[in-house]
C-alpha cells in the first residue's frame, strides 16, 4: 500500500496534532515513571519547550488537555504542576484499582469522540476519507487476528481525530487512549466480536461520507458505549496507567510539595 502511505504521510505533514500528541504521551510517561511527582511544578514554558523540543504554543496545547482531565493543575502566577492526587502504576492506593476511574475515563472518551466525529464530518478531505476507507478494508481483512485488527482499529479513530482538526480536543484523545490501554481492550474481545465492530465502523464511515454528522455521532457513541460494557465485564482491565483520585485534592495552603 505504497500509495496510501505517500497521501498519509503527507497529510500528516500538514498537521500539527501530532507534536502535540507525541508531548501528552511523553509527559504522561514522565508521570508514570515516576521522573515528575504528584505536587511538583514543571519546568517554565520556555526551558520545558525547549527540553521537550516543542513549540511553545504546542506546549500549551498538550498542557491544557492534561489540565482539563485532572493530570495537571496551573496556577496563575505560579506555575503549572503535577496534580497532588494523582495517580500512578507505583500507587497502592485502592482508588487506582478500582472501576470509578476506569468508567470516567470511558465517559470522557466518548464525549471527547463523539465531539471529534462531529467536527471532522464537514471537514474531512479526500485524503483522509481514502485513507479511513482503507482502514475499514484492512479491518475487515483482519478478523482473525486481535493484534493487526487492533493497529487498523486505532488508525481509523485517529483519523477521525485528525480530521476535526482541534489540537486540543487531539491531545485530549490521545491522552486517554493512552491511559484506557485501547490495544489491551480490544484484545479481550471474541474474535467473532470483531465482525461486529468492523460492521459499525463501516457504518459510521457510511455516515461520514454521506456528511451527516448527527447520525455519525449516534454510531459513534453506540460503539464506544458498546466498548465500555465490554471492559466493564473484564476485571483486569481496572489496572491503568495514570488515572486521576476519584476525590483529587486541590493545592493545599500554596504548598506542593
Amino acid at each position: 500500500m505504497a500509495s496510501r502511505s505517500m497521501t498519509q504521510s503527507a497529510d500528516d505533514n500538514n498537521d500539527e496534532n501530532p507534536v502535540t500528541a507525541r508531548l501528552v504521551v511523553r509527559l504522561l510517561e514522565l508521570i508514570d515513571s515516576g521522573a515528575l511527582q504528584p505536587g511538583q511544578q514543571l519546568l517554565p514554558e520556555r526551558e520545558l519547550a525547549q527540553k521537550m523540543k516543542v513549540s511553545r504554543q504546542s506546549l500549551r496545547t498538550g498542557i491544557a488537555s492534561l489540565a482539563m482531565i485532572g493530570v495537571l493543575k496551573s496556577r496563575h502566577g505560579s506555575g503549572t504542576f503535577v496534580s497532588p492526587g494523582i495517580l500512578t502504576c507505583h500507587s497502592n492506593s485502592a482508588h487506582s484499582l478500582g472501576g470509578i476511574a476506569s468508567s470516567q475515563l470511558f465517559e470522557a472518551r466518548l464525549r471527547i469522540e463523539a465531539a471529534l466525529i462531529e467536527l471532522a464530518v464537514l471537514r474531512f478531505t479526500q485524503i483522509q476519507l481514502g485513507n479511513l476507507a482503507e482502514e475499514i478494508v484492512e479491518m475487515f481483512a483482519a478478523l482473525d487476528d486481535r493484534k493487526k485488527y487492533t493497529t487498523h482499529y486505532m488508525r481509523f479513530h485517529r483519523i477521525i481525530a485528525r480530521a476535526a482538526g482541534n489540537a486540543v480536543l487531539y491531545a485530549m484523545f490521545e491522552t486517554i487512549s493512552a491511559n484506557l490501554a485501547s490495544d489491551r481492550l480490544q484484545q479481550t474481545q471474541p474474535l467473532n466480536d470483531l465482525r461486529e465492530s468492523a460492521s459499525i465502523h463501516r457504518e459510521i464511515y457510511k455516515a461520514i461520507r454521506s456528511r451527516d454528522p448527527f447520525q455519525a455521532r449516534l454510531l459513534m457513541e453506540r460503539h464506544l458505549e458498546h466498548s465500555r460494557l465490554s471492559a466493564e465485564s473484564e476485571p483486569n482491565l481496572s489496572k491503568r496507567k495514570i488515572i486521576p483520585a476519584a476525590s483529587e485534592a486541590e493545592f493545599p495552603n500554596g504548598t506542593y510539595r
